[in-house]
């Protein structure tokens, strides 16, 4: 029999951040719960919530009592406990490491100028928009191999990956898993066609 999926609460809204402006600014709201009930569990998302900090640390500190374990379908670095964690997390910093950085510098400047180019006869630009946004998507986009058509359905895919759902009904909660499922069939039609084309390379050479 086939199991309804997991709403996992960081899916889900807390329902004291109501309103767009509060969603994009719910300081005041976390300082609020932070002072009044710093350790709580909430009814409605089936979870317990830590606001204060010594207590959030704690709870990082200690996966044998704070798991981030999900189901197997739904493994990442962020979903998972040591030592698998560690492993997942030494590959990706492999990648970033200070030398690696150092090397990328010349094409992140290389891109920063492109960016901004077109905007230097106008006078003004959209910082966030036309800079801030584009740039490590550009960045990140050339360390995986995405191509350059492709970028802007890379980015999208990402904000689906990490975003919530619009508000916490049921309607939305579905809405948002069929986005992710709809995201991870396409990543691996891609990453199928990727493998084929460095099977072919690599029988030509």
């Amino acid at each position: 029999m086939k199991q309804a999926p997991r709403k996992y609460a960081n899916y889900i809204p807390i329902r004291e951040l109501e309103t767009l402006e509060e969603r994009l600014s719910p300081f005041k709201v976390y300082a609020e719960l932070r002072d009044n009930t710093p350790v709580r569990y909430d009814e409605h998302r089936e979870c317990w919530d830590v606001f204060g900090y010594e207590d959030v640390k704690y709870v990082l500190k200690n996966p044998k009592l704070f798991s981030s374990a999900r189901d197997r379908a739904n493994t990442s670095m962020l979903t998972t406990d040591p030592p698998k964690h560690k492993q997942l997390r030494d590959l990706v910093n492999q990648a970033f490491t200070p030398k690696a950085i150092e090397a990328l510098a010349p094409r992140i400047q290389e891109i920063t100028d492109e960016l901004i180019a077109p905007h230097l006869s106008e006078g003004h630009m959209e910082l966030i928009d036309d800079l801030a946004t584009p740039l490590p998507v550009i960045v990140i986009a050339e360390l995986i191999g995405v191509p350059a058509a492709d970028r802007q359905k890379f980015k999208d895919w990402s904000d689906v990956l990490v975003k919530g759902a619009r508000d916490d009904s049921e309607q939305a909660f579905q809405e948002l898993l069929e986005e992710k499922k709809e995201i991870c069939r396409s990543c691996i039609s891609i990453s199928l066609a990727l493998w084929k084309n460095v099977g072919c390379s690599q029988r030509m050479i």
